[in-house]
């Protein structure tokens, strides 16, 4: 049985509620994508960039 979950934010709304969740200490498991890089660099150079992978992060520039 998979013990992990995997999950998808998904444009500006769904990468800002998944920084809001992962604000809670919790092991990042995540895959970031939007089309804009604005949330996700705001995201990498937050509180929090230590919980993800940069290489899980795909905007239109990657």
């Amino acid at each position: 049985m998979v013990h992990e979950v995997l999950f998808l934010h998904v444009g500006q709304c769904g990468n800002q509620l998944g920084h809001e969740f992962w604000s809670n200490g919790l092991k990042a498991r995540a895959i970031l994508i939007d089309t804009e890089t604005g949330v996700t660099n705001e995201i990498m150079k937050g509180n929090i960039a230590s919980y993800f992978n940069e290489f899980n992060i795909f905007t239109q520039q990657s």
